[in-house]
């Protein structure tokens, strides 16, 4: 099961990178972070502790980063795993702008249909708040 969600955004992939990296600010443009928190560089196996507006707490791994192309993250369920991916394309003057999420594991169609909806909408939303917190 996976859903994604695409935008363009006027800025080049550098500076967008830079914002994804600065973890600890992740509060200050996505509308459903509440605190956010890097252990460690902005790299391979770091840990995120990140806390969502309604008060879940979730501690991410980052599996792959690649400087001003993308990042890889995921969270553990029980039998159940979370990868987010975000990827940055130079696109004529401007960069686009992929989340996607994906789910595995025994539980993924549980996990999924439970939390598809709620994810979904979090990922729009999130994703046009990056675009108007990188353009403003």
């Amino acid at each position: 099961m996976q859903f994604e969600s695409k935008i363009e955004i006027n800025a080049n992939p550098e500076n967008i990178f830079k914002i994804y990296s600065e973890v600890n600010q992740w509060s200050n443009w996505d509308p459903d972070t509440k605190y956010a928190y890097l252990h460690g560089d902005f790299s391979d196996n770091s840990l995120i502790d990140l806390q969502i507006q309604s008060g879940t707490r979730v501690q991410i791994r980052l599996v792959k980063v690649i400087r001003n192309k993308s990042f890889i993250s995921e969270s553990k369920l029980p039998l159940c795993t979370i990868r987010y991916e975000h990827i940055l394309q130079p696109f004529e003057s401007k960069t686009l702008v992929t989340h996607r999420i994906l789910f595995s594991g025994i539980f993924k169609y549980i996990f999924s249909f439970m939390l598809a909806a709620q994810m979904k909408e979090s990922l729009s939303q999130t994703i046009l708040a990056l675009k108007d917190f990188v353009e403003s």
